[in-house]
């Protein structure tokens, strides 16, 4: 009698540790599972995110504010400068963007007459990398012959004038900079319009509609199926019952 209670309590004591193992490892798949999902879900909407966040980071940076939302936007006028080796100089002073903003040097030629009586003359125009006013300057007394050497090779067109003036048959040649800046200590602080607002609700509402049908042919193309990857995980990480783990005693949770 004693020895069949006894063996009846190891049977309870194992059936009790395959209940608690089999507890435990469904509690541990469905941990995965979740985390499994969640990260399948961040896979679907992220690029959503992206494209709408996008354009409404980038009107952000350039000062057109986001939608839905009437602003007070700052501007800071664009300087340029205007100078060259003969003496003179000329700056502007704009709220609005220049229509080209690189920083160039340009090195004028003397205007030389040929047979026909007109003259010409040779521009070499050299971008600058350049953004420091004070090294352009130094630039500017380089020997007109080391130019290349500093700059690289420059964009060459041929000037064509029929009358020209006394003062401009004098001027040998000579070098210009261009250069273009930001004064960031004149604010213009304007209040953004409705109408402004709903132009650029429209314009990024627009660009994130594009966007977005751009994901869906791409995924599209490359067989992409969201209900397809839940199903597939919710299939891999079900629960288990005592006799599946009797079956499977070595399987690893996760692959």
């Amino acid at each position: 009698m004693k020895e069949i209670w006894v063996k009846t309590m190891n049977n309870n004591k194992n059936h009790k540790s395959i209940e608690e193992k089999v507890k435990s490892k469904n509690k541990r798949l469905k941990a995965v599972k979740n985390l499994k999902i969640s990260l399948r879900v961040a896979q679907l909407v992220a690029p959503y995110i992206i494209s709408l966040g996008l354009p409404i980071g980038i009107f952000k940076l350039s000062g057109k504010g986001i939608p839905f939302n009437l602003e007070s936007i700052e501007h800071n006028p664009v300087i340029m400068k205007e100078f060259d080796t003969l003496g003179n100089e000329k700056i502007e002073k704009q709220y609005d963007s220049f229509n080209i903003s690189t920083n160039l040097i340009r090195h004028y030629t003397e205007l030389e007459k040929d047979d026909t009586g007109v003259y010409t003359r040779e521009i070499e125009t050299y971008k600058l990398n350049e953004e420091n006013l004070d090294k352009i300057e130094q630039i500017m007394k380089t020997d007109y012959d080391e130019l290349n050497e500093i700059l690289g090779e420059p964009m060459v067109v041929s000037e064509i004038k029929n009358n020209p003036t006394n003062e401009e048959l004098k001027t040998k040649d000579y070098l210009q900079a261009v250069v273009y800046s930001k004064d960031y200590d004149d604010v213009l602080v304007e209040k953004e319009t409705k109408n402004e607002d709903l132009g650029l609700t429209i314009i990024e509402g627009v660009a994130f509609l594009i966007s977005s049908i751009c994901i869906i042919v791409f995924r599209h193309g490359i067989g992409y199926s969201f209900k397809k990857q839940i199903a597939n995980i919710k299939e891999k990480y079900k629960p288990i019952d005592e006799e599946s783990l009797e079956k499977e005693p070595n399987k690893k949770l996760v692959k």
